[in-house]
């Protein structure tokens, strides 16, 4: 988790263009796989790290290389899908369009409490922290997936 957000932090300070970022922990992923057909992607049992890139070609292939590079010296290493096709991307961010339905079915008989956070960029690491050690801790089912949409 910590890599991810790690991650995402340094391509925008590094000034990469990220259209969309968005984090699912391991619950999430669980949850999407247990309930979902995301099986054409075989995701792991692990967090996942969905982005999006726009510009040319080359553009997102310089894009694409650094991220992975950074995604690396923080120790992620497995899957890095890449699509150009619309219909390909579909299926890349299927799981996450599939996350919250995905966890209300874990624990039918419970509700689903949505929150949102703003904190300042150099403490969004800290705060997904502290949440999953709290939900740990009290022993509350709190999947955490996560958005960030452009930063122009």
């Amino acid at each position: 988790m910590q890599g991810a957000v790690d991650t995402v932090m340094e391509a925008l300070m590094m000034g990469v263009p990220l259209a969309r970022a968005e984090f699912l922990d391991s619950k999430s992923i669980n949850a999407v796989r247990s309930r979902s057909a995301i099986d054409e992607l075989s995701f792991h049992d692990r967090p996942c790290l969905f982005l999006e890139f726009h510009g040319t070609e080359l553009q997102v292939n310089e894009q694409k290389s650094q991220v992975k590079n950074i995604a690396e010296s923080y120790g992620l290493i497995g899957q890095f899908l890449m699509a150009t096709r619309e219909e390909d991307r579909f299926k890349l961010w299927k799981a996450r369009h599939a996350a919250l339905y995905a966890i209300q079915q874990v624990k039918p008989d419970s509700r689903c409490v949505i929150t949102d956070v703003c904190v300042p960029i150099s403490k969004i690491t800290s705060c997904i922290s502290e949440t999953l050690s709290d939900t740990e801790t009290t022993g509350v089912f709190g999947p955490l997936f996560g958005k960030h949409i452009s930063i122009p």
